[in-house]
């Protein structure tokens, strides 16, 4: 099965309830990889939080980078919103 270029409005009514759901968790900061589906997974709760979204210029497959690049970042509690379904892996990274 393929993955589509966008989310569905399934998938983007899923973002929005994540968001609703993810608002009042602490949350301030988002990264997400370059792709076009993680970047609208995240557009909700950002919105809700009112802060940017950060695209890391991380390969998708690259987890070790990943995790180099967000320890960069060590004041911002993160939500992962790297899987292509909405809400990521829902795992918190410090």
């Amino acid at each position: 099965m393929a993955v589509r270029a966008t989310l569905t409005e399934k998938e983007q009514q899923r973002a929005r309830t994540l968001a609703a759901i993810l608002k009042d968790a602490g949350i301030n900061a988002i990264y997400t990889n370059p792709r076009l589906r993680s970047i609208q997974t995240a557009e909700p709760l950002a919105k809700a939080l009112n802060v940017e979204s950060k695209t890391l210029p991380v390969r998708l497959d690259d987890i070790e980078g990943l995790i180099r690049a967000l320890r960069t970042h060590p004041r911002d509690r993160v939500l992962d919103g790297g899987s292509a379904k909405a809400g990521g892996s829902g795992r918190s990274t410090p």
